[in-house]
């Protein structure tokens, strides 16, 4: 593994706090990144097996993740660093058993 998760959420608020674009425009950036995350899905499936990937998939994934980071910072000026990362983590803690049902479900719904 390399890195730290905390160093590099670090960076990225801060390259947050020096950047004007408008929520939006961090909006807009996310979802063309997660275009590029279904592209290299399809591509790595064999759907689109023409197409040749600049970025392998979790490159796109990253890439994705930054831009809605990027985004919460934006939306929430007046929280610290700190602060960001505690409400990211508790919603993720809030809404991980309910992704854990929907998982499950499915797995139901096909019988295995």
């Amino acid at each position: 593994m390399t890195g730290n998760i905390f160093l590099s959420l670090r960076h990225l608020y801060d390259t947050s706090r020096m950047s004007d674009w408008p929520l939006m425009a961090r909006i807009g950036k996310a979802q063309e990144e997660l275009g590029e995350v279904a592209t290299a899905g399809l591509v790595d499936e064999g759907y689109m097996s023409h197409k040749k990937l600049k970025e392998p998939f979790e490159g796109e994934v990253a890439d994705t993740f930054i831009c809605i980071f990027d985004a919460l910072c934006k939306r929430h000026p007046d929280k610290t660093f700190e602060q960001i990362v505690i409400m990211l983590a508790g919603q993720i803690d809030l809404k991980k058993d309910k992704w854990r049902k929907i998982v499950e479900n499915r797995m139901q719904e096909k019988g295995a």
